[in-house]
């Protein structure tokens, strides 16, 4: 026979076994789940105080849990607007700095931080199974200046949502309940995403102040094009980028940012790697994107030049010399390579 921890009393409201132990018991109890009546077997000496029913009989768990939550979920959050007490809920918001977001074009993330809300702040009424337009949650929850603000609350015991009500647009916390000490994440007055999913909230970006910015002490790559059709790679810190790109805004045409890490700067001073190959990317992707760029490697008479001169890496096939890539923008034997 099912053993259960709460039961509601002829009112309706639940009431949990271990809160009777020491009384004495002369009201009736019923279930949850079949609504039948329950025996207070609370202070026994052996078994952990419980609810059982009167006569042996199949009793739906599942039906139980269910309507458990939401009777739950409705006394609580009704004694806190009573009590003026907050219901919290709290999740994860990401924390971004926008110190350089016009140089890189994006928000650097810098993990994430909560952020926690007093629904009792924001909706003063709480109704079980309420209708809403094309809906029935489990809790409805309204805001009395504004009435189509609600936000639905669903107790998922084996029924989650469904695809219609997840579309909806509706601001949604789910809670899922296994068992009956799940119950007691919702009488704590705050529910987090370990608790429950949030659905539709607008969770938005906690924008850190300048002083907490850890951006600048990053290196990036930064690959720029000047009006010549010259271009150049350099490894550096984004206030010297920035300083650079404001500073020549009229003559630089394109600029490529690439973040890398800290191990790799400190290897790439340790062991002098050279960033050749990763500049020829970055020369093939302007042209691919229709930058006006001039280079030797681009050019259909650009050789290698096998004497490993690090400041002239081109043998010029035509003109029959070496040269730095950038000598393409000065040189009339110019012709871009057919792809």
């Amino acid at each position: 026979m099912a053993r259960y921890q709460y039961a509601k009393n002829k009112q309706g409201k639940a009431i949990k076994a271990i809160d009777l132990v020491g009384q004495s018991i002369f009201n009736d109890f019923f279930c949850f789940g079949c609504g039948k009546l329950l025996i207070a077997k609370v202070n026994g000496k052996v078994k952990k105080p419980h609810f059982a029913h009167k006569n042996i009989q199949e009793c739906n768990g599942e039906t139980y849990l269910h309507c458990l939550g939401k009777q739950v979920f409705f006394e609580t959050y009704n004694n806190c607007l009573k009590e003026n007490d907050p219901f919290y809920i709290e999740f994860s918001i990401p924390k971004r700095c926008h110190k350089f977001k016009r140089v890189i074009r994006k928000y650097c993330g810098l993990g994430f931080t909560s952020r926690r809300y007093d629904l009792t702040n924001y909706y003063s009424k709480v109704k079980v199974e309420k209708k809403d337009n094309n809906f029935i949650p489990d809790i409805l929850l309204l805001r009395e200046s504004s009435p189509k603000e609600t936000i639905y609350v669903e107790i998922a015991v084996t029924h989650f949502l469904s695809e219609k009500k997840e579309s909806s647009g509706k601001r949604i916390i789910e809670i899922p309940i296994n068992s009956e000490e799940d119950i007691d994440k919702i009488k704590n007055y705050h529910i987090t995403e370990n608790d429950a999913l949030f659905l539709g909230f607008n969770q938005g970006i906690a924008v850190i102040p300048e002083s907490e910015c850890v951006c600048m002490k990053k290196q990036f790559f930064a690959f720029y094009v000047w009006d010549s059709g010259k271009s150049f790679l350099e490894l550096t810190y984004l206030s010297d980028i920035e300083t650079k790109i404001a500073k020549f805004k009229q003559r630089i045409v394109y600029y490529n940012l690439i973040e890398t890490d800290l191990e790799f700067v400190n290897s790439s001073i340790q062991y002098g790697y050279s960033h050749g190959e990763f500049f020829i990317s970055q020369v093939r992707l302007a042209s691919q994107n229709k930058v006006p760029i001039k280079n030797c490697y681009l050019c259909k008479y650009s050789g290698e030049n096998w004497s490993f001169d690090g400041n002239q890496p081109i043998y010029c096939k035509a003109k029959k010399t070496k040269c730095g890539s950038n000598q393409a923008a000065e040189c009339d034997w110019y012709k871009v390579k057919s792809l």
